[in-house]
């Protein structure tokens, strides 16, 4: 695999970690600022949509941390 390969990845799993933890926080803003004001289902679907998001920030973290170790050792190569 060449470096600028994993480096492009690199780019696209940091731009999908950004889209991730900002669509994250829009929905812990909303619920905060809605949790008494509407129907409990929303509110459940909001939490499930956090949870989501947050484990998909995990395993996109991961997967950067694990780009990057590749990187490393092309680097040292």
């Amino acid at each position: 695999m060449d470096k600028e390969f994993f480096n492009q990845k690199l780019t696209w799993l940091r731009l999908w970690l950004t889209f991730a933890l900002t669509v994250e926080s829009a929905c812990i803003a909303w619920f905060v600022s809605n949790c008494n004001k509407t129907v409990k289902f929303f509110l459940y679907a909001d939490l499930l949509a956090v949870c989501g998001l947050f484990i998909l920030a995990v395993i996109i973290n991961h997967k950067i941390r694990k780009n990057i170790k590749v990187m490393r050792n092309f680097i040292n190569e």
